[in-house]
């Protein structure tokens, strides 16, 4: 798992994030921004899955239970095996 701000130096989150899921498609990402409209967390969510994108002002109420989340996602992928 991977949290990752949209803005940084060198690469973006956006950039960053595509990379590594062509890389290792079982990473999940979770990415934070302070920069956004209500447009662009719809498409980040539909993009990254659906909360996969928080702003940085809901880290303190949003970051755990959505790490909590694709854990238990991809605990019951495993646990479960190949469709």
């Amino acid at each position: 798992m991977v949290i990752l701000d949209i803005v940084m130096p060198e690469m973006n989150g956006l950039e960053a994030a595509y990379r590594m899921s062509q890389l290792a498609p079982e990473t999940k990402v979770i990415l934070m921004s302070s920069y956004y409209t209500d447009e662009r967390a719809v498409t980040l969510n539909r993009l990254f899955g659906d909360g996969n994108f928080m702003r940085k002002s809901e880290i303190a109420t949003e970051l755990v239970p959505a790490i909590s989340r694709l854990l238990s996602d991809k605990n019951r992928l495993r646990t479960q095996g190949p469709a």
